[in-house]
């Protein structure tokens, strides 16, 4: 299966991301992996900068912004890219921190939007 360019940040500067969960490199480094609604298409981001639970949106260092959407979940075209990714940058993904990280940004999600539904 192939991998193609993605259009650039100013044509595309949000994108929506179903199915989605963060992977972490044994680098340090945290990136969206998902399915991206726009292009219908697995994506990877470039790494997470920062992350807004409020919007539920991560920020990363191209620019770009990632909108999360439903629960985190697994795609197998998100994975396919994410293991590609990972072999174009010589690099390993960190599982358990994966995990615990995906975790930890829905939790995050979850509790902004009960305090948003409280207010």
């Amino acid at each position: 299966m192939p991998v193609w360019p993605t259009q650039t940040v100013d044509e595309q500067p949000m994108l929506h991301v179903r199915s989605w969960r963060i992977a972490a490199t044994k680098h340090g480094t945290q990136h969206v992996v998902g399915y991206c609604v726009e292009n219908l298409e697995g994506r990877v981001s470039s790494a997470i900068e920062r992350f807004d639970a409020d919007t539920g949106t991560a920020f990363t260092t191209s620019g770009r912004r990632y909108r999360l959407l439903d629960s985190p979940g697994w795609n197998w075209d998100a994975d396919y890219v994410w293991r590609r990714w990972l072999a174009s940058q010589d690099a390993t993904e960190n599982e358990s921190e994966s995990e615990a990280v995906t975790s930890r940004t829905w939790l995050a999600v979850q509790t902004a939007v009960s305090k948003s539904k409280g207010a």
